[in-house]
């Protein structure tokens, strides 16, 4: 029963990061475009703005998602809407891990019936 809970929580929580994450990719491509072009023109999970693609921009996106985990560009420093999603992808991230951790925690050594 945990693990099928926290299965579901991984799941919304890892989709709901994706979204937020396109939502500071477009964020950076309305408001430092240079800065975007900069980063490789990385596409977001849902989200590619025309002449790039989802497919063959991956490494970039990846790129960006790990660095984005821990550290905040200086683009998005000096905006308030910028460094909110920032807070909110990093929290569904955190849950998402947490929701994994506990999934498998109860898997492998949880009561067996």
């Amino acid at each position: 029963m945990i693990a099928n809970i926290a299965g579901g929580t991984f799941i919304i929580c890892c989709l709901a990061s994706f979204i937020c994450f396109d939502l500071i990719l477009l964020r950076q491509y309305e408001t430092a475009r240079e800065q975007w072009e900069a980063d490789g023109r990385p596409p977001g999970f849902f989200w590619a703005p025309e002449g790039t693609s989802r497919y063959f921009g991956m490494r970039e996106r990846d790129r960006q998602l790990r660095r984005w985990t821990f550290w905040t560009p200086e683009w998005a420093s000096m905006d308030k809407r910028a460094r909110s999603l920032f807070r909110i992808q990093r929290a569904l991230m955190l849950v998402a891990i947490s929701a994994w951790t506990i999934g498998a925690w109860q898997m492998f050594f949880g009561p067996r019936y």
